[in-house]
Formats: C-alpha cells, sequence, structure tokens
C-alpha cells in the first residue's frame, strides 16, 4: 500500500473566481476568520456571493477576501476539487456522498441528496479541526 489516501485541500488553481460578497459582518479586522467558510450564490445582486445559509446550495469557500476602502468587500471563491469546509459546532457526523448543506454563517451541515457532483468525500477531520472535505466536480 502506497499510504493513505486523502482528497483534502486539492483545489484547482483554475477554477477560483472573484465576487462581491454581501455580508456585512465581514470587516478588514476580522476578514481572516471567514477565510475557508462556505459560500452561496447571493441571487439579489450580480456576480456576488453570500456566506451559506441555513439550507442554502453551496457553491464554493472563500479563498482570500479583500476589503476595500470604499467598503465593498471582494473575495476569491474557489469552486473545483477537494474543499475543506466548517462544519456547524455541534454536527458531528456527515454522510459520505451527500451534498452537504449549508449551514448558517459559512458553516456547513448534513444534507440528505446522494451526489456526483457536490459530495462529502472525507470525514477524517471531523473531531480535529471541525471541517471535512466536500468535493466539488
Amino acid at each position: 500500500m502506497l499510504g493513505k489516501i486523502t482528497l483534502r485541500g486539492t483545489s484547482n488553481n483554475e477554477e477560483r473566481y472573484g465576487y462581491r460578497i454581501t455580508d456585512a459582518a465581514i470587516t478588514n479586522a476580522n476578514k481572516a476568520d471567514y477565510i475557508g467558510r462556505a459560500v452561496e450564490i447571493d441571487v439579489t445582486q450580480d456576480c456576488a456571493v453570500k456566506l451559506a445559509t441555513d439550507g442554502g446550495a453551496i457553491y464554493g469557500r472563500i479563498l482570500a477576501i479583500e476589503v476595500e476602502t470604499t467598503g465593498e468587500k471582494l473575495v476569491t471563491v474557489e469552486t473545483l476539487g477537494g474543499l475543506n469546509l466548517p462544519l456547524l459546532a455541534g454536527v458531528t457526523v456527515l454522510t459520505r456522498g451527500v451534498t452537504p448543506l449549508g449551514a448558517g454563517n459559512g458553516f456547513i451541515k448534513n444534507g440528505t441528496v446522494v451526489s456526483t457532483r457536490v459530495f462529502v468525500v472525507d470525514t477524517s477531520s471531523i473531531a480535529v479541526d471541525g471541517t471535512a472535505t466536500v468535493m466539488f466536480h
């Protein structure tokens, strides 16, 4: 055997896109707290995302945040690969092969729909750091 196989952190550098993020809670002082959180498309504005809401459809994860002097917030979103996403506090189980849902404030929770497009692929770090790897195709 060659060793443990993992898909954690296997994002695709060519599938990163810039968006506006509409969450008022994100500031220049706390932007590091939001790196790595899940986002969904914000359908109320052009080219915008928001932190994954409770029950929301996850689009990707935040890689970087810039807060402009005008107050506008821009994010780079990863949308392909094995992305490590944070679980809502208290969530200890995700079902492999199932698309997770937003749990609010950019966290995720267990879903119910089996998928081969967006699905939980690795749950080994839930107890370690409260994240799981979600594969985005």
